[in-house]
């Protein structure tokens, strides 16, 4: 789906049929999280960009990562006890407000997290395959963080070279600035038109089989 030696998405999974919110509807916030399982350095970005203004939606795997609450920061807390082995549906997702239990959705469409990624100005996150997805889908631009692994590294390159994201240490030196990321959800538009969804893909390929048989 994302051909990193030709600079191009050849194909894609859509996530929804909605349009991405334009520029001038969305919220004047960051989302930071750490992909499907919580990992990378998201938790200790969130208090410089909230120290330069920004309000900060931060995606908690575990009770702990509740304690770092800089002004204009919200949590929202996966179950910690969902298991995704004995469970096939997207991660029980909900807002921390207060000391008071968490009211847990369960989306059957796609998970929770992708409808802040709509409405945020960027995500602060590390690059894995479904996030690539989450950032097109949404027009959302990702500002990358250290990667995990080879794979997530030429996912942030491809991303930097296709003017849909920076990465973090760039975007602290520039100082932060809304314009850049203005242009980059601009380029993630433009890119959504003419993507083939990958189930088409698998179609075409089926019917020539069978018609080569």
């Amino acid at each position: 789906m994302f051909d990193a030696e030709a600079d191009r998405i050849p194909c894609t999974i859509p996530i929804t049929d909605d349009e991405p919110l334009p520029w001038t509807d969305r919220d004047s916030r960051l989302l930071a999280h750490g992909g499907g399982w919580g990992l990378g350095t998201y938790l200790d970005r969130v208090s410089e960009v909230a120290a330069a203004g920004f309000g900060v939606d931060v995606i908690c795997h575990d009770s702990t990562d509740l304690t770092r609450n800089p002004p204009g920061t919200r949590h929202f807390l996966i179950n910690p006890d969902w298991t995704p082995w004995s469970d096939g549906g997207f991660p029980p997702f909900g807002e921390v407000i207060g000391a008071g239990p968490v009211q847990y959705t369960q989306r059957e469409d796609h998970h929770d997290s992708f409808e802040l990624a709509r409405r945020a100005m960027a995500m602060i996150c590390k690059t894995g395959g479904g996030t690539l997805l989450d950032s097109l889908w949404s027009a959302t631009p990702i500002i990358a963080l250290e990667p995990y692994g080879a794979h997530e590294a030429v996912n942030a390159a491809l991303w930097q070279r296709l003017g849909f994201g920076t990465t973090f240490k760039s975007w602290l030196d520039g100082g932060f600035r809304i314009e850049e990321l203005e242009r980059m959800h601009a380029r993630l538009l433009e890119a959504r038109e003419g993507v083939i969804d990958y189930a088409v893909v698998l179609a075409d390929r089926r019917a020539r089989a069978r018609a080569a048989q």
